[in-house]
């Protein structure tokens, strides 16, 4: 049964193409992946920073397509739905308010799984309605060895933890840092969506949350591709 991931940011050139490019590199079941922006353009092209990174691997024919502008019917088509922040959040559930309880930041989708567990691989709407319920029990944690999100946390809020905020305006190394970001929390999505079964059985496995999995080892597959390309 194939089921849609939608990534989202703002224009679709940088953070949801990158993400798009990692978690379908990385493999995510029977999931495919899609991306767009709130306030794209048509005419947009990925940015420099993405392009590099994706040249020689197989994914670079995600940036080589314009930018995509987030609609209605990619709301409506899309099982799950991961933004950049939570400002894009709200803008998809504006959009279409129903799906609400499949809309998530990357790293509040990450954290939830995290802290309560992807309760039945074989059942993605009853498992997504349960992280939805559990939002308000989440637990942002600060990075006890990284200033800048203490800094950030701080000014900002705990909240702003679960956004990845845009780089471009921040200069080449803080650009960097958030494409490293999305690349690290885009690991974990595919290694969580890939224990999906393709066709659910009539009894799903007991519930598990291996969340180290989740975090390592995707990444350091999608590093060893980059790196040969």
């Amino acid at each position: 049964m194939a089921r849609t991931l939608l990534v989202v940011c703002t224009a679709n050139v940088c953070r949801s193409r990158y993400a798009e490019a990692v978690i379908t590199s990385l493999g995510a079941g029977d999931w495919s992946v899609v991306s767009a922006g709130v306030r794209s353009g048509d005419d947009l092209t990925v940015c420099s920073r993405v392009a590099e990174r994706l040249s020689g691997s197989p994914q670079e024919r995600v940036a080589a397509g314009a930018a995509t502008t987030l609609r209605e019917a990619h709301v409506l088509a899309a099982d799950l739905i991961l933004t950049a922040e939570r400002a894009h959040r709200s803008a998809v559930n504006r959009l279409v308010p129903e799906a609400r309880a499949r809309t998530f930041t990357l790293r509040e989708f990450v954290d939830l799984v995290d802290q309560f567990g992807w309760t039945d691989p074989t059942d993605v709407v009853g498992s997504l309605a349960d992280l939805d319920r559990a939002r308000p029990r989440l637990v942002i944690r600060v990075p006890v060895v990284d200033p800048l999100q203490r800094m950030r946390a701080r000014h900002a809020g705990p909240g702003s933890l679960l956004d990845i905020d845009d780089g471009h305006e921040a200069g080449r190394w803080k650009h960097a840092r958030v494409l490293d970001e999305i690349e690290s929390v885009s690991a974990a999505v595919a290694s969580i969506l890939s224990t999906v079964p393709d066709e659910a059985p009539p009894h799903g496995p007991s519930p598990a949350s291996s969340r180290g999995r989740h975090r390592d080892g995707p990444r350091g597959r999608w590093h060893n591709r980059r790196s040969r390309g």
